[in-house]
């Protein structure tokens, strides 16, 4: 008896599978995955969504490496990294928010760095993911929760001098520099300026 894969995952199956519409059609090695595992959830959560994940750290580095061509000099004045760690709901999205209004400071929102750093970005392609993203939400009103976190009348989103940029996810940071400490240092070589932790 076949068993039909589900169409979210189809979607993107052909890719690896060479147009398989069954698990039947799959190559052995893939069929032999799926019969171990007895799910065709676990084809998603252990091989699609992987892949997709890829997919999309590629996107991002062939932007931000194009960006970095573009705009080389857009952080010569950049001279302190801030990062945010601890538990979640600790007033984090507030005290981001307050940063990213000064006109010489912008914080990302949620944009999780370390995932950045643990695949090899170069300061310049963190830094303008991280611009991108603040830009971004600076635009939209900081909103988080059904919150809005604007600061009227101020710069966020925006900047005069830029000396200061970071990212706000405190929970997720934490989580990924307890699994792996390492990160830390290669974070500082990275960026190469000095940081600081908001916990």
């Amino acid at each position: 008896m076949q068993r039909e894969i589900p169409d979210s995952i189809s979607l993107i199956l052909p890719l690896l599978t060479q147009k398989a519409t069954t698990i039947n059609d799959l190559t052995p090695a893939f069929c032999l995955f799926v019969f171990k595992t007895n799910s065709t959830d676990s084809i998603y959560t252990k091989i699609i969504l992987p892949y997709l994940k890829r997919l999309s750290n590629l996107k991002e580095a062939r932007w931000s490496r194009d960006k970095a061509k573009q705009w080389p000099h857009t952080f010569d004045n950049v001279d302190r990294f801030v990062m945010f760690v601890g538990f979640p709901r600790s007033s984090h999205s507030l005290v981001g928010s307050l940063l990213d209004a000064h006109p010489e400071a912008c914080i990302a929102h949620e944009m999780d760095v370390l995932k950045y750093v643990m695949a090899n970005f170069s300061q310049q392609q963190l830094f303008h993911i991280l611009l991108a993203n603040a830009m971004q939400t600076g635009q939209q009103g900081r909103e988080q929760t059904g919150y809005s976190y604007q600061v009227p009348g101020q710069y966020q989103g925006q900047y005069t001098t830029l000396r200061i940029i970071g990212d706000k996810r405190g929970g997720n940071s934490s989580r990924r520099l307890q699994a792996h400490p390492r990160l830390l240092p290669k974070l500082k070589n990275t960026i190469d300026v000095p940081y600081g932790l908001s916990i």
